[in-house]
C-alpha cells in the first residue's frame, strides 16, 4: 500500500496541495449485481482512487467502510451520514427494480448487472465524469449530459430501461452533481489527508530513489466493463497483493511486528 500511495501522491508538487496536480487522476465506484433467481442475489460495490481501492459498501448497503485511515477525505461527518443514506437508498431501490422489472427487460435469471462510475481531475480541475452500466458483461447503458442513453449495441431492452429511468429528472440531477461536483471535491480531499497521513507517519512524500525498476501504476479513465471471463481487480491479485503488504502495513502503525493467530474464535 506505501508504494502505491507514493505513486499517487508523486503527481503532487512537493510543497502544495491537491490543487496542483500533476498528472490525471481519477476516482470511481465499481457495483457487481448478480441476481440468481427473484430472491437471491449478490451486490460488492467499492471505490477506487486511481487503481488503489479506499472504500467499500456492506452487504446491507448501509455502512461506508473506509479501508485507510486517510480515506474519509476531509468530508465532514455529516456529508458521509448523507452519502451513507443516500447510497442506501439508490442501492435499495436499484436491487427491488431489477426484481421487480427483470421480465419487462427481458433479463433471464442468472443475471449480472455492472457498473462503474467516477469523475477525473486533470491539472487540478475537473476534466470528465463517467457512468456506464453493463448486462452480461456487455455495454447496456451510460449517463451523459444529465440523462441516460442506450447503448447501440444494446437494442429495445436498453431503450426501454432509459426511457424508464428519464422519467425521474430529480434523480438524474443528482446523478449528474455526484458526479460533477461531489465526486471532484472528493478526490482533492482525499489526496491532501493521504498526504497528511504519510507526514503524520514520518514518510516522505515524494517517491524514494529506485535501485530496482519500480513500475508506477498508471491513471486510468473509467476501468472497462470487464467480461465474465475477466475477473475484476479486487479478485485473487488484491488477495496475493494484500497478502505481502500487510504484515508491513501493521508494523508501521503498531510499531510491532504482525503475530499468526488462530482464525477460530476464542
Amino acid at each position: 500500500m506505501l508504494f502505491l500511495l507514493l505513486s499517487l501522491l508523486a503527481v503532487l508538487p512537493g510543497g502544495g496541495n491537491a490543487d496542483g496536480l500533476k498528472e490525471p487522476v481519477s476516482f470511481h465506484v465499481i457495483q457487481i449485481a448478480s441476481f440468481y433467481n427473484h430472491s437471491w442475489k449478490r451486490n460488492l460495490i467499492s471505490g477506487y482512487l486511481g487503481d488503489l481501492q479506499t472504500h467499500t459498501l456492506d452487504r446491507n448497503c448501509s455502512t461506508i467502510i473506509f479501508l485507510w485511515p486517510w480515506s474519509r477525505g476531509n468530508f465532514s461527518n455529516e456529508e458521509w451520514k448523507e452519502l451513507e443514506m443516500l447510497f442506501h437508498i439508490r442501492c435499495v431501490q436499484f436491487l427491488e427494480e431489477m426484481h421487480r422489472y427483470s421480465r419487462e427487460l427481458q433479463f433471464e435469471y442468472p443475471f449480472e448487472i455492472q457498473g462503474t462510475g467516477g469523475c477525473e481531475l486533470h491539472s487540478g480541475k475537473f476534466s470528465g465524469s463517467f457512468f456506464r452500466v453493463a448486462y452480461q458483461g456487455s455495454d447496456f447503458v451510460s449517463f451523459q449530459n444529465n440523462s441516460w442513453l442506450p447503448s447501440p449495441v444494446a437494442g429495445n431492452m436498453a431503450k426501454r430501461h432509459c426511457k424508464m429511468l428519464n422519467q425521474n429528472q430529480h434523480e438524474n440531477d443528482i446523478t449528474h452533481s455526484l458526479l460533477s461536483d461531489t465526486c471532484p471535491r472528493f478526490i482533492l480531499g482525499l489526496l491532501d489527508a493521504g498526504k497528511a497521513h504519510l507526514q503524520r507517519q514520518g514518510q516522505s512524500c515524494t517517491l524514494p530513489p529506485r535501485t530496482f525498476d519500480l513500475k508506477i501504476i498508471p491513471f486510468h479513465h473509467p476501468l472497462p466493463i470487464w467480461n465474465k471471463e475477466e475477473p475484476p481487480r479486487s479478485g485473487n491479485g488484491w488477495v496475493q497483493w494484500l497478502t505481502s503488504v500487510i504484515p508491513v502495513l501493521w508494523e508501521a502503525e503498531t510499531g510491532g511486528p504482525l503475530k499468526g493467530r488462530s482464525p477460530r474464535p476464542a
